[in-house]
């Protein structure tokens, strides 16, 4: 593989002993690594570098000095542990206090964090009255103050220390052993507490600089916006790699935490390593993903957060399909768990709630009844531990499930070890946490989970994407720099909060003004000319819809042309030619046997579902499929329909007739329709009452007592009329089709006919019952199976502020039932008289079953809106089809 780093500089300060201390532990690897690759087979001939980036090798030199009885012995902090200590002290200061609120405790205890160590690195001395004077006169700066007073009495309390305060223990020191000869390499400026802790450990100090380069060609590169922008640099890379396997190409993106998963799908698209050849991408990034998202730990914490917090049905689908669990959960009444899940509507379903739905799916006794029991008992014995406790109790709570399973490939015995590592690193926190319950405790382990990232172990590869930082003292044949906007590089000046404007800009602290970004970005560009051939930046001329310039750094950039639209690979031009290959869909399913027809059911949704589209009824009502609801808060609209429909079924039930409607009083429909409602809304399943909430089921009730009795007023304005049945039950032959049917009312009228009435809380409308593929044959079906005289069908649609019916009869009916029967009907299907309308449904009914008994399942819907509730598309792939 390409060489990163030119050793030849160093093999004279290597000879001499000089140790190499270097600004970054990756740059200390590279050096390492290309040392070995040099060495070859004489490697035991040559001395062994003494590599090291600078922070760890001051932390040796104080636990030497803590080894050898110089020092006190303390315990040293993680970043992790040290950022805890963080949220504990400012917690109680607010508590204390009780002035202020933070919106996020954790930000600020890193923000606090990170200023302190800052003011030790640059050797502040927050006791001295002038300083802490400064920090008096601002607020937050204040605050701060106190925090800190606080967190450095607690290191002192129980023996601790931090990673910079160790350094400060050390420049403390007068040297009693004798010094080292030291080379820094690729540094630009050091603190003043490294330089002082330096000065006390070394005996010769050398700075080692790369060579200034010849004449380096730089180009820059104008992209419409970051995404075109870091497309380019992925096609550029694919392209010279190919042509040029031993470059050493490097990439620089400025927020590489923020952009890297964009640039590895593009960066794999173009290097075709999306589908089989997903681990052959030969580029190495030196930015990982969070550990919380592999799929792996992902899986665990996905576990682990079962009993605190449940879980919702499309997680729970995920997980029972993941290969970190055991194959068999998902078997073992899992699928009948998730239909059940998904059916309930839940957002999120409690442990209880999960094993109640899995005894009801007939799971009671599978493996999966038994983890969850697990989980369950977990929780109910949690009390609170240390964090050493609980991380024996986590790793007992994931074997029922099986994870981790076996058979992991190297990538995820990777992410095994590290987080096995993190569990270790999780009982040290018995130094800063005495005890925690269990979701303190989870809470804790997903935090840390977040912020520790997943870097794969990688062989060297040809394409090297960095941040800016870590690009510096690597060496390449050609380099990209990206996100190279004037308005953030150099980067804006970014004050630390809780340190004093004045102090920062005084000592020079990062960040502190625009003059020091400016200096330091471009002396990062130096290093960047001095360690590569060719240089080529690029900028985003858009970001968020603001205009961008690049930066001024690049003024002597010239520019360079567009790069050449990428030819369509020979793999994508075949899967989208696969894609558009649709299978022929005028050929018909299999007609429904006798057998079948048996089993079928739906009633009148099987003729409605053939109507809007046959393939929509095939898949429906014969391969008995059907769509996965959506979780949603509260009441569905599935609900409230169920509950209206049971609520005017109680209330004709006590009513009866128009003449005891005109008899009640206004308090006496006011008691007759709560006791409607009542009943009705006791009729709702035990789970959606729970899921919905008592106030929300009262306020429903509160809405549906007033819609229905609006709906009462229209009722009044009825010729008088008898309720004859309520959800009648009906069969009709069709076509070869027998159907059950369920009418939602029948009114006996003046003459002795009757009335078909079908409720509706959405608008309906008569033409909905016309042509050769009606929209909504439910009332039709219902006129073709009645036995009595019939003087018409009728929609009823109860809503808010638009009751209405809309019907036709041959007798006046009520208001929105025509008698005019050919005019309504004109421009449909011409009718003259009710005869000719049964006539008419008859015989496009009939085709319609005929058709769902034939086999037609072509995918034909009748509009638009046909597909918008019917859930099949994934199937029936009507958006491949172009249909």
């Amino acid at each position: 593989m390409p060489r990163l780093y030119d050793i030849d500089p160093l093999q004279p300060l290597i000879a001499a002993g000089y140790t190499l201390l270097t600004p970054t532990q990756r740059l200390a690897r590279r050096i390492l690594s290309e040392w070995e690759l040099a060495a070859g087979d004489v490697a035991g001939e040559r001395s062994v570098p003494r590599v090291c980036a600078l922070e760890p090798w001051l932390q040796q030199r104080w636990q030497e000095a803590v080894a050898a009885g110089r020092l006190p012995a303390r315990r040293l902090l993680s970043p992790a542990q040290t950022h805890e200590l963080w949220r504990q002290v400012i917690a109680a200061d607010q508590a204390q206090a009780g002035r202020y609120d933070l919106l996020q405790p954790g930000a600020a205890a890193r923000l606090a964090a990170r200023a302190r160590d800052t003011l030790l690195r640059w050797q502040v001395e927050l006791a001295a009255p002038a300083i802490r004077q400064l920090f008096l006169l601002d607020e937050d700066c204040g605050a701060f103050l106190r925090w800190t007073d606080a967190f450095s009495a607690r290191l002192a309390r129980d023996g601790l220390t931090t990673l910079v305060d160790a350094m400060l223990a050390l420049a403390a020191l007068t040297p009693d052993t004798p010094r080292i000869p030291v080379a820094l390499l690729a540094f630009d400026t050091l603190p003043p507490l490294y330089e002082h802790c330096l000065q006390g450990l070394v005996a010769d100090l050398q700075t080692l600089e790369p060579a200034v380069a010849a004449a380096v060609e730089c180009e820059v590169l104008r992209c419409q916006d970051s995404r075109s922008e870091l497309a380019a640099v992925a096609r550029w890379a694919a392209d010279l790699a190919t042509r040029e396997p031993d470059l050493r190409l490097g990439i620089v993106v400025a927020d590489s935490a923020g952009q890297r998963a964009t640039l590895d799908y593009l960066l794999r698209r173009e290097f075709d390593c999306l589908d089989r050849r997903y681990q052959s991408l030969p580029v190495n990034f030196s930015v990982g993903q969070p550990l919380a998202d592999v799929p792996l730990v992902r899986d665990a914490l996905q576990l682990l957060t079962l009993p605190a917090e449940g879980i919702g049905p499309q997680a729970l689908a995920l997980l029972l399909q993941s290969r970190f669990v055991q194959p068999g959960l998902a078997s073992e009444g899992g699928t009948t768990l998730l239909t059940r899940c998904f059916e309930s509507r839940l957002e999120r379903l409690t442990l209880a709630q999960l094993q109640r739905e899995l005894e009801a799916a007939g799971g009671g006794n599978s493996a999966l009844a038994q983890a969850l029991q697990v989980s369950a008992m977990s929780a109910l014995t949690g009390g609170r531990h240390p964090p050493s406790v609980w991380m024996a109790r986590f790793e007992r709570l994931l074997a029922p499930w099986g994870w981790p399973r076996t058979a992991l490939d190297s990538l995820e015995y990777q992410q095994l070890e590290q987080w096995q590592r993190l569990l270790r690193d999780y009982a040290g926190f018995d130094l800063v946490m005495s005890s925690l319950g269990y979701a303190e405790a989870l809470q804790l382990l997903r935090r840390l989970a977040g912020e520790a990232g997943f870097q794969p172990q990688t062989d060297d590869s040809t394409v090297q994407v960095l941040g800016p930082l870590e690009a510096a003292g690597l060496q390449f044949d050609k380099l990209w720099l990206c996100g190279m906007q004037a308005s953030q590089w150099p980067a804006p000046a970014r004050p630390h909060p809780f340190i004093p404007l004045r102090l920062q800009r005084e000592r020079g602290m990062p960040h502190a003004s625009a003059e020091r970004e400016w200096a330091f970005s471009e002396a990062l560009l130096d290093r960047y000319r001095r360690a590569t051939g060719v240089l080529y930046a690029s900028f985003a001329a858009q970001r968020d819809g603001v205009p961008e310039l690049p930066s001024p750094l690049l003024r002597d950039f010239a520019p360079m042309p567009d790069l050449p639209p990428a030819p369509l690979k020979h793999s994508w031009l075949q899967a989208l030619g696969n894609t558009c290959q649709v299978p022929d869909q005028s050929a018909p399913a299999p007609p429904v046997a006798a057998t079948e027809a048996g089993l079928l059911r739906g009633g009148s949704a099987i003729i409605e579902d053939q109507s809007l589209c046959p393939f929509r009824a095939f898949a429906r009502r014969r391969l008995q499929l059907r769509p996965l609801p959506e979780p949603e808060p509260g009441l569905s609209a599935a609900d409230r329909g169920e509950v209206l429909h049971s609520a005017l079924f109680h209330l004709w039930g006590e009513l009866g007739d128009r003449a005891a409607l005109e008899q009640l009083s206004p308090a006496a429909e006011q008691s007759c329709l709560q006791r409607a409602v009542a009943l009705a809304m006791a009729t709702l399943p035990v789970s959606r009452q729970r899921a919905a909430g008592r106030a929300c089921l009262r306020l429903e009730g509160v809405r549906l007592q007033r819609l229905l009795a609006e709906w009462l007023q229209l009722e009044r304005q009825r010729p008088p009329f008898r309720v004859l049945a309520r959800e009648a039950p009906g069969k009709l032959e069709l076509g070869g089709l027998t159907l059950s049917l369920r009418i939602d009312r029948i009114d006996a009228l003046e003459d002795g006919s009757t009335l078909l009435i079908d409720y509706k809380s959405a608008l309906s409308a008569v033409a909905d019952w016309f042509g050769e593929r009606p929209a909504k044959p439910q009332l039709p079906l219902y006129a073709l199976a009645a036995e009595a005289p019939l003087a018409g069908v009728a929609f009823a649609t109860v809503q808010e502020r638009r009751c209405q019916f809309a019907g036709l009869a041959r007798t006046d009916a009520g208001p929105g039932i025509h008698t005019d029967i050919a005019g309504r009907t004109r421009g449909q299907h011409p009718c003259a008289d009710w005869e000719q309308v049964v006539a008419h449904w008859r015989q496009s009914l009939t085709a319609l079953a005929t058709a769902f008994v034939g086999g037609e399942a072509a995918v034909t819907p009748k509009s638009p809106g046909s597909c918008r509730h019917c859930g099949m598309q994934a199937l029936c792939r009507i958006e491949a089809s172009g249909s």
